[in-house]
């Protein structure tokens, strides 16, 4: 506990050190701790992906189960609804273009 108490002090001596560095354009708070920048990168998926999701929403619409889904897209079943709302997402975004 005691070395987690002083984590944010061995940073900042390996970051003035040069042992670490933080990203290009990161902003820092008054106090000098970085602010953390929170984008959609894990979420942004290849375009192969986002056909595999779109796919699987269709299906969905059409009414195919979540087993024929997951089989015929090649996903485990235990992703499928994470697929679908993604699928979901893009098939709104597409509407509203």
């Amino acid at each position: 506990m005691n070395l987690l108490a002083q984590a944010p002090e061995i940073i900042a001596n390996a970051v003035k050190r040069g042992l670490l560095s933080y990203p290009a354009n990161t902003k820092f708070s008054v106090d000098g701790r970085p602010i953390p920048r929170l984008d959609d990168v894990r979420h942004k998926k290849s375009p192969m992906e986002q056909f595999a999701c779109l796919r699987a929403w269709e299906m969905h619409q059409a009414g195919d189960s979540y087993g024929q889904i997951a089989a015929r897209i090649r996903c485990p079943l235990t992703r499928i609804e994470e697929v679908l709302a993604h699928g979901k997402a893009i098939q709104e975004r597409k509407a509203i273009k």
